[in-house]
């Protein structure tokens, strides 16, 4: 049997965009630690 790849990442960057953003500006960083 072959492995299926999931469709929600198979279309990450080409038609959306992650579902999580882990990554942040430096003036939201402190804002979002508190």
């Amino acid at each position: 049997m072959g492995q299926k790849v999931h469709p929600g990442g198979f279309r990450v960057g080409v038609i959306h965009d992650w579902k999580s953003n882990w990554w942040t500006g430096r003036q939201e960083f402190a804002a979002y630690l508190l």
